[in-house]
């Protein structure tokens, strides 16, 4: 199953209940990387519609990151499966001794996540596995039942449609970061120090005042790390992060979550703790 089928499954489970304003902000921002300064052709196309914008000179990003004292502390590196972090995920399995952790391919699987470590691996397997069809391949699966003990996440990097200096983020409207986030942070593999950054061309990088912070609700998850090819900005105040390992459930259609096994099971966790609160 491809990074497509992912998402299409999320559209799938997801209600047709769309904020205006974000989705406003995200189609302007489509728009307006279509531009060969910009963003990088696939297939003689400038894809951005429903995308991360797969951006021109991410690998100068990728190399501003790397270079950044939080990326050179961290052991463990969760990168999602889009093209604009692809030369990220491809220098932690080449250049490093850290663990790089992917999206599972589906939400229908047992594992939830993919561990890579491409330490003692060739240059080749390094390549193919830095994208979504050969991490399905190489990778070790990560199920909910059997996370590894201890095994900590302190850096979680998101790709982003825009974002704001203060560390509002759109991706593209499917939640499925923030679904991550909350089944990690259940498990205990992520917590409140575990860094969110995000890499993005400069002109993905919108003012506080047309992504302000009450475009969030409690489930949205900000950044406090950004990094175009041209600068990093640490955010002075970081916005508070998930904590209470959320699902937005009002996103997704009731009737089609029993058939999801991970949702499933944390619909049940979630009602199971409801219970218990209110006893």
């Amino acid at each position: 199953m491809s990074v497509a089928s992912l998402a299409d499954e999320l559209e799938n489970l997801a209600l047709t209940r769309h904020d205006s304003s974000k989705a406003e902000i995200r189609q302007k921002m489509w728009s307006a990387m279509r531009h060969p300064d910009r963003l990088i052709r696939i297939r003689g196309q400038y894809r951005t519609q429903n995308k991360i914008p797969n951006f021109r000179d991410s690998d100068k990003a990728t190399n501003r990151l790397t270079d950044h004292c939080i990326f050179e502390r961290a052991q463990v590196v969760k990168v999602n499966p889009s093209l604009a972090q692809l030369t990220l995920r491809r220098h932690i399995l080449s250049k490093t001794d850290k663990l790089l952790i992917m999206p599972s391919k589906t939400l229908r699987s047992q594992s939830i996540c993919l561990s890579l470590d491409g330490e003692g691996q060739t240059e080749k397997w390094c390549y193919d596995s830095s994208f979504q069809s050969g991490a399905n391949r190489n990778s070790t699966p990560l199920s909910f039942t059997d996370w590894p003990p201890g095994l900590f996440i302190e850096l979680f990097v998101v790709g982003s449609v825009a974002v704001s200096p203060q560390g509002v983020r759109l991706g593209k409207g499917l939640g499925l970061d923030e679904l991550e986030w909350a089944i990690l942070w259940q498990l205990g593999a992520v917590n409140k120090s575990t860094v969110v950054a995000t890499t993005v061309h400069e002109s993905q990088i919108v003012s506080d005042q047309e992504l302000p912070e009450s475009l969030m609700n409690a489930c949205d998850l900000p950044v406090e790390l950004i990094v175009t090819p041209d600068r990093t900005i640490q955010v002075e105040k970081p916005l508070s992060k998930p904590n209470k390992g959320q699902v937005d459930w009002d996103h997704f259609d009731e009737s089609k979550v029993k058939d999801v096994p991970i949702l499933a099971h944390l619909k049940a966790m979630d009602e199971k703790k409801k219970d218990t609160d209110s006893n």
